[in-house]
């Protein structure tokens, strides 16, 4: 049985989140057994894209730095690292960490940043849909990789956690082609779990102090949550997270596909929650995005009716012109090459669009919504 430590912690304050960090992981059973002197510890942090920390998008530099003082207090070397929507770059980087906080974080640990953007191309025999993989070097090459995501509520995939935060490990527009060759996402979470299984993270440490809710991981509403959770497994701790702020838990596509193999929960039962009392700490009213597509209507309607309630009720997204500057971040971004530029403002074809969302979750405006059927909702 897996074990999940809940910690409560108030707010970003030095002390206490290093207080938290260091209770959730002796409650885990420390890091000393997997973590010896003279090893490289590649601390994978969400860094989506060039957000300040109080926008809550990022894994917050204080949590990473707490979790990078435990390792180097094992004589292990800590470096922290992401591949971020976009170019995978030394200059991208460099400007990543400055403005998310990261550069703060190495100096208060004494760890040091990733600045290897050499990538690797590897065989992944137990993927069920990824069985090559592109992967960064950066983690690949560490003797062990420590998960660092952030709690956020996801437009494609409703809940983005541990294992999703691993897809990062894909460097920069490779990410694109992936979501291109698995639109769906049933095809797309699969492949999430094939890319967690190559990655084997040895511990998970989640950001959950302030987390997102609504049209995540990068346009939702910031949502205090008051935790620090932390586990050996990555399908226990994205269960337990989800648990906190939706009912039931395998709704989401990640959980599902892990428990279709045999190596993740289905229930509470198969989960040791240790630290803060769950129940307490649970948020009925978290805003999660409803599901995608139709499937809802999988049963409820005749299947010939299907194919049009998809196009009508399928989400789509929407252009808020007083925010757009013409950037064409998302036309640049957009696997299916599903929109085009015309007068300095996206167009889109929702006959190409595969509904991923990488351009709302890649604009650096907000100047895109989800667009979202009300008879969904109702249904829901």
């Amino acid at each position: 049985m897996d074990t999940v430590a809940i910690v409560t912690c108030d707010k970003y304050e030095q002390q206490l989140i290093e207080a938290a960090v260091d209770r959730a992981i002796r409650s885990i059973g420390g890091f000393h057994d997997v973590i010896r002197p003279g090893m490289t510890v590649a601390l994978k942090v969400n860094l989506l894209k060039r957000n300040k920390p109080e926008d809550n998008v990022t894994t917050n530099p204080l949590v990473v730095a707490a979790v990078a003082k435990q390792v180097i207090a094992l004589g292990a070397k800590a470096v922290i690292g992401d591949s971020p929507g976009g170019p995978f770059n030394k200059a991208v980087l460099k400007d990543l960490y400055k403005m998310t906080g990261m550069e703060q974080a190495a100096a208060l640990s004494g760890a040091e940043l990733n600045f290897n953007t050499d990538v690797v191309e590897v065989g992944n025999p137990s993927g069920l849909v990824a069985n090559q993989l592109t992967q960064m070097a950066f983690t690949h090459q560490a003797d062990v990789v420590i998960d660092l995501p952030k709690l956020k509520t996801h437009g494609m995939t409703r809940y983005t956690g541990a294992v999703k935060n691993l897809f990062g490990t894909i460097p920069g527009t490779v990410k694109v082609e992936y979501h291109y060759r698995m639109p769906e996402l049933k095809e797309f979470s699969t492949m999430l779990v094939d890319v967690c299984e190559f990655v084997k993270p040895a511990f998970t440490i989640m950001d959950a102090v302030w987390g997102m809710e609504g049209d995540g991981p990068s346009a939702g509403d910031p949502r205090k949550i008051g935790l620090i959770l932390a586990s050996r497994s990555p399908y226990a701790l994205d269960f337990a997270a989800a648990g906190i702020i939706m009912e039931n838990p395998m709704e989401i596509c990640t959980i599902q596909r892990a428990v279709e193999r045999g190596i993740g929960p289905a229930s509470f039962d198969e989960i040791e929650l240790v630290g803060d009392d769950y129940a307490s700490v649970r948020i009925p009213d978290f805003n999660v995005p409803h599901s995608q597509g139709v499937d809802i209507l999988k049963g409820r309607a005749p299947k010939f009716l299907l194919p049009l309630a998809n196009r009508i009720l399928t989400p789509r997204p929407k252009l808020m012109p007083k925010r757009c500057i013409g950037c064409g971040i998302c036309m640049r971004s957009c696997p299916p090459k599903a929109i085009t530029m015309v007068e300095k403002r996206p167009k889109f074809d929702l006959d190409v669009c595969i509904r991923c969302f990488c351009c709302h979750e890649l604009c650096p405006e907000k100047a895109l919504m989800i667009k979202r059927s009300a008879l969904i909702r109702m249904l829901k």
